[in-house]
């Protein structure tokens, strides 16, 4: 059985470890989080009975919490729980502070979900095998962080905004790093200006005119080349499947960029603002184009698109007053330019 809603006003709650005949085995999505009352209606007395949670007890019949479980129970103090449970999910910890150990950290079976220390030299304690999302954003403090081996995957926005961070060793056992994990983590840069965890381009600092992606990224982080101002051409090798949110948006001297055969999105506001950008070609790999992934890109004035696009969010091609689209007869990117009256080519 799995608990998906608690609606009492303890202070100190016991979960059961059997209701009526049913093993209770998991925690739901949000389950004791005052967050989900502001999306279902609920009074502002048990948001506040949740932000007064302060202790609980997990039986061992649980092996399952679910995502944003304990999120925003900055009340809570006090937590049982068994020994292991194989799955925790997003962030069930985040902004728990009053769970923090002598030295700052949150850490709920091998997860670190928070940190509340500020220190220059960070040792992550070993046995931590996950670091959740926004657990050191913005600790300008930090200057070096150990991650212990072990770790396997770091969070969304994990480190973004250390500006000082400029020394961080990374386990071989680490195989994932989320979203901005590193953005804004300039210090991290090597000699050419690029920060690459993972085979994941985390940050590229340099002033080059031509940027030639390095053989070894296949994922270009979101907002990763933004806002380079001399950046004119880009070059990426057929390894390179995924490209973020925002990844080059900004950078007002692109004009050349060719993007590969095996990347399946364009995301939003990917290429933003580009406005030296006139022609690109989006490959057959590609099924969708986020919104305003081409906006304000004001010397756009040929895309070709093809018929594996079957999704093209809004405003994607925003002040693109001189643009003409390149698609097939009958494809999603001929109904879209009907619809925002861009004049359209059928190519075959």
């Amino acid at each position: 059985m799995m608990l998906t809603m608690y609606k009492g006003k303890r202070k100190a709650v016991k979960i059961p470890e059997r209701i009526g005949k049913c093993r209770v085995s998991a925690l739901g999505d949000q389950l004791f989080s005052p967050e989900r009352l502001k999306y279902i209606g609920q009074k502002r007395a048990q948001m506040k009975a949740l932000e007064s949670l302060q202790s609980v007890v997990i039986p061992d019949s649980v092996t399952e919490i679910g995502k944003f479980a304990f999120l925003d129970c900055s009340s809570l103090k006090n937590l049982t729980i068994p020994e292991s449970i194989p799955s925790i999910g997003e962030s069930a910890f985040n902004n728990c502070e009053n769970l923090k150990d002598t030295d700052g950290f949150v850490i709920v079976c091998g997860v670190l979900s928070g940190y509340y220390g500020d220190a220059e030299d960070l040792i992550i304690p070993d046995g931590v095998t996950r670091i959740e999302n926004e657990v050191f954003e913005n600790c300008t403090s930090l200057r070096s962080v150990r991650i212990p081996e072990g770790v396997t995957s770091i969070g969304d926005f994990a480190f973004c905004g250390c500006h000082n961070l400029e020394n961080i060793n990374i386990p071989d056992s680490l195989t994932k790093v989320g979203c901005c994990t590193f953005n804004l983590c300039a210090k991290l840069q090597d000699a050419d200006g690029f920060h690459i965890v993972c085979n994941t381009l985390c940050g590229y600092y340099g002033d080059a005119e031509e940027l030639i992606i390095p053989a070894r990224v296949t994922v270009i982080d979101a907002c990763s080349v933004g806002a380079c101002e001399n950046l004119k051409k880009v070059v990426m090798h057929d390894k390179v499947n995924q490209i973020g949110l925002k990844a080059f948006c900004k950078c007002p001297n692109l004009d050349e960029i060719s993007i590969p055969d095996g990347v399946t999105s364009i995301e939003g506001y990917t290429f933003w603002d580009c406005v030296n950008l006139k022609q690109i070609t989006i490959p057959d790999s590609v099924t969708s184009i986020g919104e305003w992934a081409f906006a304000n890109c004001t010397s756009l004035i040929s895309i070709t698109i093809p018929g594996s696009v079957a999704d093209i969010g809004r405003s994607a091609f925003l002040s693109c007053e001189n643009l003409t689209i390149h698609a097939p007869a009958g494809s999603c990117a001929e109904e879209y330019a009907k619809a925002y009256n861009i004049p359209f080519e059928a190519i075959n």
